[in-house]
């Protein structure tokens, strides 16, 4: 009986410390799936330090191998705040309902390069992606020989837009 009470309250504390709700994030996390070595991790975390941060947010890179199935576990788990993705990975990635609109950065993105997508639910149609390679300002500061073609995302509903807006424009012109 008392072994039975002892994991019954163990459970509940469990089930209640997970329910706790999340926690606000204090940082840009950004996801990248693909097969650059992971010792460019640091290399892209300073590239995007230049990147103008008015808020002082902080910004924490992590990196993956183009898996489809680890990247859908990232997006069910809602860490990821950017995505750039192989664009063989574009299909899992290019969801109008869970992205957020790039609208207000198509400007520095050449047309051929814009995805336009078709959020389902609102019947909006926004550019939601938008392809990144070797002639981008990102690529050529990893002085990449062959970068292949990339896919970048913002997820809604984060906290750090305009940071984030700021990130994926360095990512093409390298300004801002």
């Amino acid at each position: 009986m008392k072994i039975r009470f002892c994991v019954g309250t163990v459970m509940i504390l469990l089930f209640i410390s997970g329910c706790s709700g999340p926690t606000e994030k204090e940082h840009l996390n950004i996801m990248v799936f693909s097969d650059l070595p992971f010792s460019y991790n640091e290399r892209i975390e300073n590239y995007f330090e230049n990147v103008n941060n008015d808020e002082g947010i902080s910004m924490e890179v992590q990196m993956f191998l183009p898996s489809p199935e680890k990247l859908t576990v990232e997006m069910v788990a809602g860490e990821g705040d950017i995505y750039l993705v192989e664009k063989s990975l574009f299909p899992i990635i290019f969801d109008p309902v869970i992205l957020h609109p790039l609208d207000s950065i198509v400007a520095v993105v050449e047309e051929e390069n814009q995805h336009i997508g078709k959020n389902e639910h609102t019947g909006e149609e926004h550019v939601y992606a938008m392809t990144v390679d070797s002639d981008t300002s990102f690529f050529q500061y990893l002085e990449m020989d062959e970068s292949g073609s990339y896919v970048a995302v913002m997820i809604k509903e984060r906290p750090f837009y305009s940071y984030g807006f700021s990130v994926l424009e360095a990512m093409i012109d390298g300004e801002s």
